[in-house]
């Protein structure tokens, strides 16, 4: 189960004689923010049991954090004689937070191999240890049974690595988008080498746009979800004319002109991680994975092939959404999980 921005996601998986079987995939729009739903737990109980009584089988679930409630950070760190991960990363997270981790849920996964120096590098997850039993006592209330709460990072390096990877020497990328920021992970034989965070999300593109055309921004995002760029460009928005056209350009690349240092970085690591080998392409996730024909646009400006994957049709489990097949992507790696 995917809470994501605007609606929850749910996909069961089952593993039968023949491989992965489906049997139910949905998406449920929210009424509200999801910012405010979860302030309403009777309004998020309807939701969530109108969406399992859909056609799923079973109580049990596994879950992601939303993620408002939880912080990710890369955390180096060295280990002492005898000092096991666990405490060697703990003490690196206190260092950095303030606040200390007295209240904190915190999980992490390796990234990468230690370095030259002997330091290594870790995801770690820290949630308010309030905020993940409210939560899971959320979620109980609804029916469930929580089998795993779970970071996007994790499911989605799942999913790529179980439908997309089919070598032991593939390379790739994921640029997952979020409002403020996206995350850009590489994934090279089925290992996490790199994970940070940019400032290019969707609030960024979109006030861009609006502020260029004079627009609404909840305008301007509709048009995007219905034809992508593409339609914006045709709509008339004092944007018809060649020249017009050329400045239009020129504004989306240069907004995403922005991901080209973590991009570049990320290329870098990864070929000094795996004796030069190539990344093959970059997945393309979240907010901005709405847009039909974005992965032509970024290609444009970051030079490197882009996929909008459609993980169930591509898993040969269902037939293709243009639409709609993408917002599936984490819901399917938690689905994942076991299988």
């Amino acid at each position: 189960m995917d809470f994501s921005i605007n609606s929850l996601q749910c996909v069961q998986l089952v593993r039968a004689d023949s491989g992965l079987e489906l049997v139910k995939h949905s998406i449920t729009e929210f009424e509200r923010p999801r910012s405010e739903l979860f302030s309403h737990p009777e309004e998020l109980r309807k939701l969530v049991k109108s969406a399992i009584r859909s056609g799923f089988s079973g109580n049990r679930a596994v879950v992601s954090m939303p993620p408002g409630k939880v912080r990710l950070s890369s955390i180096q760190y060295r280990l002492e004689k005898d000092q096991h991960h666990d405490a060697a990363i703990i003490k690196a997270m206190e260092s950095r937070m303030n606040t200390g981790l007295k209240n904190a849920v915190v999980d992490y996964i390796p990234i990468g191999n230690r370095d030259k120096q002997g330091n290594h590098v870790a995801l770690v997850a820290a949630a308010d240890r309030q905020e993940v039993i409210e939560f899971l006592e959320l979620l109980r209330q609804c029916g469930l049974r929580i089998e795993s709460l779970e970071i996007g990072p994790v499911a989605l390096a799942r999913l790529i690595n179980h439908t997309y990877c089919q070598h032991d020497h593939d390379n790739v990328l994921v640029l997952n988008f979020a409002k403020s920021h996206s995350y850009l992970s590489c994934l090279a034989g089925g290992k996490l080498l790199f994970d940070q965070e940019t400032k290019v999300g969707e609030d960024k593109v979109l006030d861009a746009l609006a502020d260029y055309m004079g627009g609404g921004r909840e305008m301007i995002s509709d048009m995007l979800e219905q034809g992508g760029l593409d339609l914006l460009a045709r709509a008339g928005l004092n944007i018809t004319e060649e020249e017009d056209k050329r400045e239009f350009d020129e504004l989306v690349e240069k907004v995403f002109s922005d991901l080209l240092p973590s991009i570049n970085r990320a290329l870098i690591y990864s070929a000094s991680e795996t004796r030069g080998e190539p990344v093959r392409c970059v997945y393309i996730l979240g907010a901005l994975a709405r847009w039909p024909g974005v992965e032509q646009t970024l290609f444009k400006t970051l030079k490197i092939p882009m996929v909008r994957p459609d993980p169930l049709a591509d898993m040969g489990l269902c037939e293709k959404d243009p639409n709609n097949g993408v917002h599936f992507a984490l819901a399917t790696g938690l689905a994942l999980r076991g299988l």
